[in-house]
């Protein structure tokens, strides 16, 4: 039952992706005609930084992996011990 939910989950991901890639050709298109290939670059840059930075925080990282919190608290426990 998992693996088939998996299965789904990651063929709506590539479909998903698979069907942006056209609309991204187009928009990187647009800015290379606007701008230099430099800012286009700095610009795309600077926001997939700012999306990673802003899904490392602690406390979207303890949301997706629970377990995580839950070793900290055993080795607060232990330590305490």
């Amino acid at each position: 039952m998992l693996t088939n939910l998996r299965g789904v989950f990651f063929l709506s991901s590539k479909l998903v992706a698979m069907a942006l890639s056209p609309l991204g050709m187009v928009l990187y298109g647009f800015l290379y005609d606007v701008f230099p290939a430099e800012w286009g670059l700095l610009l795309s840059s600077g926001l997939f930084l700012g999306v990673v930075l802003a899904l490392l925080r602690p406390t979207v990282i303890r949301r997706v992996h629970p377990e995580l919190a839950a070793e900290k608290t055993l080795k607060e426990r232990a330590e305490a011990f």
